[in-house]
């Protein structure tokens, strides 16, 4: 039987997981990097129908953010060298409707903050801030301490893992790489 799990909190952490420098009381939005699977299309030369074929690749991942009004602890990472590379963890709760048990969800991103948007000022409105993450070279993604996903772009074959196990470990023995 399928049961209903619903992300009831979250909490932000840029760089540092220290509750200092917590973003829970003006974190407004989190919109997760989309798996998307690359595709070729091909069409043989007497086939009635095309086909989108996977090419067991990762389109470019992306990860944003909203948060209340200007956080100066934030915005300071837009493009500064000498390292742009940064880790953005969010931390959830997450609640099981049918057991009424809560369990964590801990997101992890590494990436590059390539876009700051203030937004537009407007009387008796809060200002809110849109923050883009590009160039994510590492994505963790846990349930209840269980690692679903996981990517590393410079593991190669190796640095895809769903559920813990290693998508492409033949390939990578293949290579040379494993």
């Amino acid at each position: 039987m399928a049961t209903i799990n619903v992300i009831d909190m979250l909490n932000l952490f840029v760089e540092d997981e220290d509750p200092t420098k917590s973003q829970f009381l003006v974190l407004e939005e989190v919109k997760l990097p989309m798996f998307q699977e690359k595709t070729s299309e091909h069409m043989g030369g007497g086939a009635i129908a095309g086909l989108k074929i996977g090419m067991r690749a990762l389109e470019p991942l992306e990860f944003s953010f909203k948060l209340r009004g200007f956080n100066p602890d934030v915005i300071n990472k837009f493009m500064t060298t000498p390292s742009t590379f940064r880790k953005y963890s969010a931390l959830g709760n997450v609640r099981d409707l049918q057991s009424a048990l809560d369990y964590p969800v801990k997101i992890v991103v590494g990436g590059h903050m390539t876009k700051v948007d203030h937004g537009s000022f407007k009387r008796d409105d809060a200002m809110e801030t849109d923050y883009e993450i590009s160039e994510i070279t590492h994505y963790e993604f846990y349930l209840n301490g269980v690692e679903k996903y996981y990517f590393n772009y410079f593991d190669g074959p190796l640095g895809w893992r769903v559920d813990g196990v290693a998508q492409f470990s033949n390939a990578a023995r293949n290579l040379g790489l494993a």
